[in-house]
């Protein structure tokens, strides 16, 4: 017997497949969103500016002299340079509101020799695009013992450029356990620093200055005991010669030795950073195919209801075509593959609408950070393995109805012997 395509009729049927749509779109979406995650930020780890980066491990007040330690570091014939960084979380006051900010102070002659041609800078995997730089190259407020020319040179992120109007030449002020210091606006920069998640709720934005600038915002220049130079920073980035970058066993060995001389600090090679990297999209995997797995679940369990429902409803018709020869494998795919027919064009329904919800979590996330990353991929891998957990979690599910309808029972109708 032909299938007739008894349950793909009626109203029910259409509610139906628009519910197991929008679960397969946010099924999509979310995967879309783990896999930009993942392939952004690999991107910006291998495009990270420094070679090697000595932090902080032990010690939470930062790495005590760095600018002498950076000196020390450049002195090896291996490095081409190693340049001290600080961040910093400051309070500005724009347009009224006090804002809290994370703020990078940079040596800017030396930072320049770790930027692309195009301006991009990437520090520990945080991409920078700096559009205008700083008129002063040194660090002359450090060359005088923290006594010498205060710059007052700010660059602020596009960000608070857009939202508050700031332009070139604008004061803004910036306060920090160091005190309250004024600067002036001489650019701007785009940068994923800020760029959403946990990190948006407590800063609003970025800013770049020289760095015993921000050492003496936020109190990591002098002792607050006896007013000694302390000259703390959070790391040493280091770029080391093309030679040493071409040899990866001296490159390993290079990276040991710098263990081995600074054993109170952390040595980062790219290495470890794809090591950590992998840790951490790991568990961004898992919580994505867990909320993937429980959307696809929402939707195909309301699949299962109104197949089990229709079953129900349509037994009479079911003896019916039994009692005509119909037999227990007729029976089967007339429910199971009416079940999976819905689920398919339900899921091709939704890739369309997901490729949009894509570009619009693209498009509102690079409006709001001025980052040009992709926040969304919807490719042939997403869509595939969205697929998979449907079509793998609807085969198993959709049995249940497909069974109860092939065990109704004839009820005295006399029928010809079950055959499949």
């Amino acid at each position: 017997m032909s299938l007739s395509w008894l349950f793909l009729k009626g109203r029910r049927v259409v509610a139906t497949s628009v519910a197991v749509m929008l679960s397969a779109v946010l099924v999509l979406s979310m995967l879309s969103v783990s896999e930009a995650l993942e392939k952004s930020a690999e991107e910006r780890e291998r495009a990270s500016s420094e070679d090697i980066l000595l932090t902080t491990a032990y010690l939470s007040n930062g790495i005590p002299g760095g600018h002498a330690l950076s000196e020390e570091i450049s002195s090896d014939s291996n490095v081409t340079v190693a340049t001290p960084i600080s961040l910093a979380i400051a309070s500005a006051l724009v347009g009224g509101e006090d804002l809290p900010l994370v703020g990078v102070g940079v040596i800017p002659g030396e930072i320049e020799k770790f930027m692309g041609e195009d301006g991009v800078l990437f520090i520990s995997g945080q991409k920078m695009e700096i559009s205008d730089f700083f008129e002063e190259k040194g660090d002359p407020y450090f060359a005088g013992g923290y006594k010498g020319r205060w710059t007052g040179e700010i660059l602020l992120d596009e960000v608070l450029k857009g939202k508050y109007g700031l332009r070139k030449g604008s004061r803004i002020e910036l306060s920090g356990p160091g005190g309250r210091m004024n600067f002036t606006v001489s650019g701007f920069f785009s940068t994923t620093l800020t760029g959403g998640g946990v990190v948006s709720y407590y800063v609003k934005g970025a800013f770049m200055v020289h760095l015993s600038e921000l050492q003496a915002l936020s109190g990591l220049a002098l002792s607050p005991d006896n007013g000694t130079v302390v000259d703390r920073c959070w790391g040493i980035l280091i770029k080391v010669s093309e030679k040493l970058r071409e040899d990866n066993e001296a490159f390993e060995s290079f990276a040991s030795s710098l263990k081995a001389r600074y054993p109170l600090y952390k040595v980062i090679t790219p290495q470890e950073r794809f090591k950590r990297l992998d840790e951490q999209y790991n568990l961004v995997k898992v919580f994505s195919f867990s909320i993937s797995f429980i959307s696809a679940s929402v939707g195909l369990l309301f699949l299962l209801a109104i197949m089990y429902i229709n079953v129900q409803q349509k037994g009479q018709l079911l003896r019916v075509l039994k009692a005509i020869g119909a037999s227990n494998r007729d029976i089967f795919l007339e429910v199971y593959l009416s079940s999976l027919l819905i689920l398919f064009v339900s899921f091709l329904s939704a890739i369309p609408v997901s490729y949009f919800v894509a570009g619009y979590i693209n498009d509102y996330f690079v409006s709001s950070t001025g980052i040009d990353v992709s926040y969304a991929i919807l490719n042939t891998s997403v869509a595939l393995k969205a697929f998979l957990i449907f079509a793998g979690l609807g085969a198993v599910l959709n049995l249940y109805p497909t069974f109860k309808a092939v065990r109704i029972k004839l009820e005295g109708v006399r029928a010809p012997p079950e055959r499949w």
